[in-house]
């Protein structure tokens, strides 16, 4: 069943659009995030390697 969701089987174009825009949300969700906690902690290092290591991660994920 995920993988119909996740492909879009059987779904109207209005669905399709829904999920991918709440799919698109929680990545820049979790992204600022990830942003406003290097700013409130002021260590920028460990903030751009967890945001380099997610990125890594997504597209990693995306080629598979």
């Amino acid at each position: 069943m995920m993988t119909n969701l996740h492909k879009g089987v059987g779904l109207s174009i209005g669905w399709v659009l829904l999920i991918d825009t709440f799919a698109g949300s929680i990545v820049l969700l979790s992204l600022r995030g990830v942003l406003l906690w290097t700013e409130l902690n002021k260590k920028r290092t460990a903030g751009v390697v967890i945001i380099a290591a997610s990125l890594v991660a997504a597209v990693v994920c995306g080629l598979i």
